[in-house]
């Protein structure tokens, strides 16, 4: 399996996240009275992006990072902006608030607001950091019992629920003093391939083998288990994030505060995996000569 980190983050956070928001109906209003040439000096329509690794584009130039595509690609169509972008590497729900993130929101003032935390947070951030190694390794049954432990620790989605309402929390206070606050927070994608596509490439991957198709079938029919195992731990990641932003979604009629699905918009278009198989075998015809086989 191949896996490029700046590759990855690229496919999943570029300009579909940009669309994904364009298509979410918000229209950020510059200040009233205001000209195009003062909003240029001033900064009146300003935008704050925070999170985590994907908003911070690890490992990827600063024109790839997806809160430059969104300003770029839909938010200049408005009028000029200025980008704030706060986020950075490993940071947590509970970082962002600790850290400094949240206390930049009350000195910018700013018009558009995106948030992507979670995905960093204890236990969590193991669906792409360890069991994703397993995966890599080919230790498929691994990678289901990580993904499960995962899955089954309610205490870190609860904690991240806690901390994205005392974060919403905040930016409702903000939101009162700004009628042009848009606050979006951002949901994951699923990395992974999905288990339904795979099955039957696994197929196709042992019949070659000859001599060895039962003992690969049998090894690599342990992947699609691990793949929906890690899709549901990451649809949970998602769902914790959308419900909290549903209480303040009503709470404001659905105009301030947004949740931004990422994971239907780029689904089983993240990840390729390039096998190859090695394997020995052993030729009683020939003396028992062991030919290596790719």
């Amino acid at each position: 399996m191949t896996y490029s980190p700046g590759r990855l983050r690229r496919a999943l956070m570029g300009s579909l996240v940009a669309i994904a928001l364009a298509t979410s109906g918000l229209f950020l209003q510059a200040p009233a009275g205001s000209s195009s040439t003062a909003v240029a000096v001033d900064c009146a329509r300003r935008y704050l992006a925070g999170g985590d690794h994907l908003p911070a584009g690890h490992e990827v130039s600063e024109t790839e990072k997806y809160p430059k595509q969104l300003l770029d690609d839909h938010l200049a169509n408005w009028g000029p902006w200025c980008l704030y972008n706060t986020s950075s590497n490993g940071t947590t729900s509970s970082s962002y608030i600790s850290g400094g993130q949240l206390a930049r929101s009350w000195n910018l003032a700013a018009n558009l607001v995106t948030i992507q935390v979670g995905g960093e947070n204890s236990s969590i951030v193991d669906l792409i950091d360890s069991c994703f190694d397993k995966l890599k390794d080919h230790d498929f049954t691994g990678a289901n019992v990580c993904a499960a432990i995962v899955l089954a620790n309610q205490s870190a989605f609860t904690q991240l629920q806690l901390n994205l309402t005392t974060i919403l929390q905040q930016y409702r206070v903000l939101a009162a003093r700004n009628p042009n606050l848009v606050v979006a927070v951002i949901g994951y994608p699923n990395p992974y391939p999905d288990a339904i596509e795979v099955t039957p490439k696994i197929v196709e991957l042992c019949i070659p083998l000859m001599d060895t198709i039962a003992t690969c079938g049998i090894r690599w029919a342990q992947l699609p288990p691990a793949l929906v195992t890690l899709d549901l731990a990451i649809k949970k990641l998602n769902s914790s994030i959308k419900d909290d932003v549903a209480n303040f979604q009503r709470a404001a009629n659905g105009q301030r505060f947004v949740f931004v699905d990422t994971y239907d918009k780029l689904r089983d278009h993240c990840m390729k995996m390039e096998v190859t198989i090695k394997t020995k075998v052993e030729h009683p015809e020939e003396n028992g000569a062991v030919h290596e086989h790719d």
